[in-house]
């Protein structure tokens, strides 16, 4: 059973980060670039990362520059019910 809290999908943003991200499986992006690509406050950005990583939705990798970089975790349990959210909006 899952136990995921609908208030993680709930934040400004939190679908148009987690489409962002399944659309570019191949590359990462850090917080700034997340903002300015969705035209998104940094901090409301900030605040959706934390709630993804909380239910290991996203992978984190830290660069040799210090700055963390996220990819939507494709080994998530809740990975294969976000696709089908995904692929049904897309229809």
């Amino acid at each position: 059973m899952l136990d995921y809290s609908i208030e993680t999908f709930s934040i400004k943003g939190s679908d148009r980060v987690i489409k962002f991200l399944y659309v570019n499986p191949e590359k990462r992006f850090d917080m700034i670039q997340l903002s300015v690509r969705l035209n998104e406050e940094t901090k409301i950005i900030k605040k959706v990362l934390e709630k993804l990583d909380s239910v290991d939705l996203l992978t984190k990798e830290k660069g040799d520059n210090g700055i963390v970089y996220y990819t939507l975790n494709r080994d998530s349990k809740l990975f294969p019910i976000l696709e089908n959210i995904i692929l049904a909006d897309n229809q």
